[in-house]
């Protein structure tokens, strides 16, 4: 567990660190950029180097979900995320979701950005801690998480290594049985949209094995489609729709399974 910690530590004062770039763009010049943007503009054209298609603006979320899966049969539950995009290279992501199948999950990503130039996309670093409470079966897991990926207006690319630490709730403190440690697992996320992130309404498909709500073994991707368009100055329609090809090996469905959400974002 501590050689988890140091490994996150090093990444987050890497991440930290990369906020200073901010500083070029405080003084008049970044001024005079940003008085460009036009009344009544959804998108500022200041540049979007999110790297998840998401706006450079504050966010706050709230989203209904749907499940099905032969292990959990019919379940619902909702989520609610924060997008804050503290410095103009260096923002970060929390999401917490419960679920009628007995399931609590949350997270926290901090996330460096480098972009090449305002056309070239951009390389991020990603340090994330994750936990997820299964109280039907008494049991949770810790997984700390470091990647790195670039994006593009049309396509992106993440990779990375994740260590789970799988937790059973019921085990005293004086057991003599050990917790449960995958020390290292792959992750991964490939996508594409097809209009530019800053665009009022974009669609976009991928491959990955893990979410703000759930990681997944290596060899157990998930396939999803997501979506948004801007209703409003201030509020964004959020969608997505994820199927898991599952197996013997998965976390959480039998053979397949399927998670929807929808939900809206209000933007400041």
């Amino acid at each position: 567990m501590n050689f988890n910690v140091k490994i996150f530590s090093c990444a987050l004062m890497l991440a930290l660190s990369s906020a200073n770039l901010d500083a070029a763009e405080t003084g008049p010049a970044a001024m005079q950029k940003d008085s460009s943007c036009n009344a009544g503009q959804f998108e500022c054209e200041r540049g979007d180097y999110s790297p998840v298609g998401r706006s450079d603006r504050y966010g706050v979320s709230l989203m209904g979900m749907y499940g099905w899966n032969t292990t959990w049969g019919h379940y619902g539950g909702a989520a609610v995320g924060a997008h804050l995009p503290i410095v103009r290279f260096f923002e970060a992501d929390a999401d917490l979701e419960c679920h009628s199948a007995g399931v609590f999950s949350g997270g926290i990503s901090l996330r460096p950005l480098f972009p090449i130039s305002e056309k070239g996309g951009t390389v991020f670093l990603d340090c994330s801690l994750f936990y997820r409470d299964l109280y039907k079966y008494s049991s949770s897991e810790f997984v700390t998480a470091v990647s790195a990926g670039y994006r593009w207006d049309y396509l992106g690319i993440q990779v990375g290594f994740a260590n789970r630490q799988l937790i059973d709730n019921e085990l005293q403190w004086n057991s003599n049985s050990d917790n449960v440690t995958e020390p290292f697992d792959a992750i991964y996320k490939a996508w594409f949209k097809v209009r530019p992130a800053s665009s009022v309404w974009n669609l976009g498909a991928g491959l990955t094995n893990f979410s703000p709500y759930e990681y997944e073994r290596m060899w157990q991707p998930m396939v999803f489609i997501d979506a948004h368009w801007d209703v409003a100055d201030h509020f964004r329609l959020l969608a997505e729709v994820y199927l898991k090809q599952s197996g013997s090996f998965h976390l959480t469905a039998g053979s397949y399974g399927v998670i929807a959400r929808l939900g809206l974002e209000y933007r400041f």
